[in-house]
C-alpha cells in the first residue's frame, strides 16, 4: 500500500492509545466529554501523512458526544 499524499510505499504502522477531545482555548470545552480509544496509526516516514481508524465502538461513542452537544444547541467552540 502507498502514501495517499505522497505515494511512498515507505509506511509503518504503529499501536497507539489517543484521547479525542474538542478543541480549547485555554480552559474553555475542558469540561466536554472525551473519547478513549487505542487506533493503529499508519504513518508515512517520507512525508509524515498519518492516518487511523477507530473501531466501531469508540466510533460511536465519538458520535454520540458531538450529537448530544450539538442537538443541545451547545456547539463546540474553538
Amino acid at each position: 500500500m502507498s502514501c495517499k499524499a505522497c505515494g511512498s510505499p515507505d509506511q509503518k504502522q504503529f499501536p497507539t492509545e489517543i484521547n479525542i477531545h474538542p478543541p480549547t482555548r485555554g480552559l474553555k470545552n475542558m469540561d466536554k466529554p472525551t473519547v478513549s480509544a487505542s487506533p493503529t496509526i499508519l504513518l508515512c516516514s517520507n512525508c509524515g501523512f498519518a492516518e487511523f481508524v477507530l473501531k466501531d465502538d469508540e466510533r460511536e461513542r465519538l458520535e454520540g458526544i458531538y450529537r448530544a452537544v450539538w442537538a443541545n444547541g451547545r456547539e463546540f467552540s474553538a
